[in-house]
């Protein structure tokens, strides 16, 4: 019984020492700095308030391209309609003497407004 705990033991050392070792190390080498940027031409803005984005090397494949300038697309224009006039409302009867009427409003939907009917509430 003893030599069976013993070899059992020695066997449980072994596995726990075993996850002990150094790790290999790791050498990283970082990629030499990139050549001067090019002396690009900037065509005219294509829209008012246009903004140049200019070029810049980018390491790829063992190497530096060159990644050109350009003026980024202009940004969208959502155009919402006006808020609605609003509605008129008769408020009902309270349904307890705490109640406070909180009176309807226009809120302004993802493409449009949507009307919020008036509701009751407790303070």
């Amino acid at each position: 019984m003893s030599l069976r705990l013993a070899l059992r033991s020695s066997v449980l050392c072994a596995l726990l020492f075993a996850g002990c070792q150094q790790p290999a190390s790791v050498v990283y080498n970082s990629p030499p700095p990139p050549p001067a940027p090019y002396a690009e031409v900037i065509p005219p803005p294509p829209y008012v308030g246009a903004v140049w984005i200019r070029g810049y090397w980018r390491w790829h494949g063992g190497g530096y391209i060159w990644i050109h300038g350009y003026y980024p697309p202009a940004p969208a224009v959502i155009v919402t309609p006006a808020q609605p006039p609003p509605r008129v409302e008769v408020a009902p009867p309270p349904p307890y003497p705490a109640a406070v009427w909180v009176p309807g409003h226009w809120r302004r939907g993802y493409y449009n407004w949507v009307w919020v009917p008036g509701h009751y509430r407790t303070y």
